[in-house]
């Protein structure tokens, strides 16, 4: 059988390494939340030296007027 006193210090062990796990997970979680409410207040990172592409909107705009003018095209040319 293991002794009495030998169970005890595995014991004060086995809390002291959950103490230092709890630790560890404390100092991470506070260092996410640090980096996170950090981060908000910064704008957000863009791409540096590459062109953006169009955005959809300019795309729906510049859709419609080709089709406008298709249509007028059509109109005006054949009655």
């Amino acid at each position: 059988m293991i002794s009495l006193q030998f169970r005890r210090l595995l014991r004060s062990l086995e809390r002291r390494l959950a103490d230092r796990v709890e630790q560890r997970e404390d100092k991470a979680i506070a260092a996410y939340m640090a980096a996170v409410s950090a981060s908000l207040g910064k704008p957000p990172k863009r791409r540096q030296g590459r062109a953006e592409p169009m955005p959809y909107r300019l795309r729906i705009a510049v859709a419609f007027a080709s089709l406008a003018s298709a249509l007028f095209s059509l109109y005006w040319w054949y009655p």
